[in-house]
């Protein structure tokens, strides 16, 4: 069953500051129509009716959520390679950043208070895993890792070239955590739950996965925390 709209965000406010996945979701693309600093309400009213009129067509959408207030920000309609994406006024180098606008300040405060917190609790979390690193079984990790590989992909493989995209499944929004794990995952057959604590080789687990079915050449999904 193939998937004809998903949910997903390509920034993200974290430990690291702001990052972005704009340039491995739009830069691909044979058609990009940037909208600078539309209010609110239009901005919401034209996607839409984008992804309304996409449906009808039976084309398969991808709806880009902001990451402050999970709001549409952008769709892209990966059958015709083209997508729209808003560029907030206050991302960009125009007169009200030059005139050091109050609101903007105000905000850009605030989310660097943000990061601030995000980057102490990624402390607390290095601390977790060299607690649990230091008791791990790497061969056994290695193994598991191995059978997995063999499990998942196998010997299969395509006459295409390989294609991994970084996106974000969630994001700290400022109505607290959301995520899209479930819109995300609805169409597959099969769901693989990897629990473990810190510092025990999730994260590696996932990166040899997708490195090994790029190379077989398959277009993955790379959804990050």
């Amino acid at each position: 069953m193939q998937r004809q709209a998903i949910h997903y965000f390509v920034n993200s406010n974290s430990s690291r500051g702001y990052v972005s996945f704009y340039e491995s979701n739009f830069g691909g693309l044979d058609r990009v129509v940037p909208l600078h600093g539309y209010p609110q309400k239009p901005l919401q009213e034209l996607l839409e009716d984008i992804c309304n009129y996409a449906a009808e067509q039976k084309q398969r959408t991808e709806l880009i959520h902001n990451c402050l207030d999970n709001t549409l920000e952008g769709v892209i309609l990966p059958d015709l390679s083209a997508g729209v994406i808003h560029i907030p006024f206050y991302a960009e180098n125009n007169g009200l950043n030059l005139l050091e606008d109050y609101n903007i300040r105000q905000m850009r405060e605030a989310l660097g208070e943000a990061h601030g917190y995000f980057a102490a609790a990624l402390r607390i979390h290095d601390a977790w895993e060299k607690v649990y690193i230091e008791k791990m079984d790497f061969q056994a990790a290695d193994e598991l890792a191995k059978k997995t590989e063999d499990r998942l992909i196998g010997d299969r493989h395509t006459e295409k070239k390989g294609h991994a995209v970084d996106r974000y499944f969630g994001a700290a929004t400022i109505n607290g955590s959301f995520d899209y794990i479930a819109n995300l995952t609805q169409c597959l057959g099969k769901r693989y739950f990897i629990k473990g604590r810190p510092g025990t080789g999730k994260s590696t687990l996932l990166k040899r996965l997708v490195k090994k079915a790029v190379c077989a050449g398959f277009e993955v999904e790379v959804y990050h925390c």
